[in-house]
């Protein structure tokens, strides 16, 4: 999967949480889903591959709770 491939699933999943979600606010979409983690951290270095990946790990995660 090219980067580009991994940047289009993001928004996608970003977009369904924010449908499905519609009560948290966007940060807080960043932080369950793992994106942002702590304040002042910066992850710029990681790839768009692995944020999807962890993305999806969440999101299922959080599917599964609910």
């Amino acid at each position: 999967m090219s980067r580009l491939e991994a940047n289009r699933k993001i928004v996608q999943t970003l977009s369904t949480v924010i449908e499905s979600c519609p009560d948290w606010r966007f940060q807080q979409i960043l932080q369950n889903l793992g994106i942002s983690s702590r304040f002042g951290e910066d992850r710029w270095y990681e790839e768009s591959e692995d944020t999807l990946q962890n993305i999806e790990d969440a999101t299922n995660k959080l599917c599964s709770s609910v």
